[in-house]
């Protein structure tokens, strides 16, 4: 790439921010919508539907603008995102605060919201193979799992900052706290519209898909394992906390969010510190961070108190942020000029172990409070297997 060394540097900050922003928005939406709807005068089956049709769209709508970011340029679809971004979150303050203030009527509102995310979530959802595309764009080689894992910490620094944005305002500024949010977010469509260049090679033939599918199939499997591993724990950890230790809703609530807050900050520190400072190949990072992490989550099934799930569950994060961005690095390794489109691709592998991960963790919950954990385990042991036997990208 025709970068300067200082280059890529801005690209990366630039792009670290925007995604940062990106992040906060969309946590504060999934931390704060369940309880919001109520007071919106939602049932809990429209907020439900309100979140998943608006990420299966987003799924499903994610390769064809990896395809369209490889063709056309990664610039622009992050842009639309961010611009996207900053539109939704501005509408959604105004309909919170009409709807409180009895200006509107429930349904109005939710069949606004339910068209504003919709639009929201199939104009953004190249948002993540373009930037990935980007990261790649401007990292060598042997440094691309550090990139993926800056871009990694990125969307886990936004996440969390979207859940302490939840945590101060949600309560009795709704409406503000989005706007803050948009705010943010416009902040960073104008930085990236002003500074962010187009670093798309001059490759651009995009393989069979068929063919380009079957060749990155082992790390789309890893993706997709790992994905629904930490999302089924999303779903069960404050099930347990009730069912399998005693605890109060209250308390379950308090002790589970800070046990998956705990397991993020510690994902967070494994992809921003050790993915990018450690001389270790992506295979590496992929194959010590499946292994932690399925010791770890079997440490989690068996743990008998809360401090030793708790530190099992940090483990599991440290693991997952070794892999995460070793596997992406992977994928990235051997897409060549068509990296928004394997980034597009495995962004559906990404939606569908978010989507598989909680229905599976709910139904194992059935069977016992420990049944979700050793499943997770088994399918971070069956991603450390694939990982081990993976070849060295530069010998294909």
């Amino acid at each position: 790439m025709p970068h300067s060394t200082a280059q890529p540097r801005k690209i990366a900050a630039l792009l670290v921010f925007a995604l940062v922003a990106n992040a906060a928005g969309h946590s504060f939406i999934l931390v704060v919508l369940p309880g919001l709807a109520r007071r919106l005068g939602f049932s809990d089956l429209q907020a439900s539907l309100l979140i998943g049709l608006s990420a299966l769209a987003a799924t499903l709508a994610a390769p064809l603008w990896g395809v369209a970011g490889d063709r056309g340029g990664r610039r622009r679809l992050i842009l639309a995102g961010l611009g996207a971004g900053t539109a939704f979150l501005a509408f959604a303050a105004g309909l919170v605060r009409w709807r409180l203030s009895g200006a509107i009527n429930a349904e109005t509102t939710f069949a606004a919201l339910f068209a504003a995310r919709f639009v929201q979530v199939c104009l953004g959802a190249g948002l993540m193979p373009a930037a990935q595309a980007v990261f790649a764009d401007i990292t060598a080689n042997d440094r691309r799992a550090g990139g993926m894992g800056l871009m990694g910490a990125a969307f886990g620094i936004g996440s969390i900052a979207g859940g302490a944005f939840a945590w101060r305002m949600a309560a009795d500024r709704p409406a503000f706290a989005l706007a803050l949010l948009a705010a943010l977010v416009a902040v960073a469509a104008l930085g990236v519209a002003l500074r962010l260049p187009e670093t798309r090679g001059s490759v651009t033939a995009v393989p069979p898909r068929l063919r380009f599918v079957r060749y990155l199939a082992r790390f789309l499997v890893i993706t997709l394992l790992a994905l629904s591993a930490y999302a089924a724990l999303q779903q069960v950890t404050m099930l347990r906390l009730q069912d399998g230790f005693g605890l109060a809703v209250d308390a379950a609530m308090r002790v589970g969010g800070g046990m998956m807050m705990t397991a993020m900050a510690t994902m967070v520190v494994g992809q921003l510190l050790l993915a990018r400072r450690l001389a270790w190949t992506p295979l590496l990072l992929s194959r010590v961070g499946a292994v932690v992490a399925a010791a770890c989550l079997l440490a989690a099934a068996f743990a008998p108190v809360l401090p030793m799930l708790l530190a099992a569950m940090a483990g599991v994060g440290l693991g997952l942020g070794l892999l995460l961005p070793g596997n992406l690095a992977q994928i990235s390794l051997r897409a060549g000029g068509t990296q928004a489109a394997a980034a597009g691709i495995n962004a559906l592998a990404q939606g569908l172990g978010m989507a598989l991960g909680p229905i599976a963790g709910a139904m194992l919950h059935r069977v016992s409070p420990q049944a979700p954990y050793f499943a997770a385990a088994m399918a971070l042991a069956c991603v450390a297997v694939l990982a081990w036997r993976a070849p060295n990208p530069f010998a294909d």
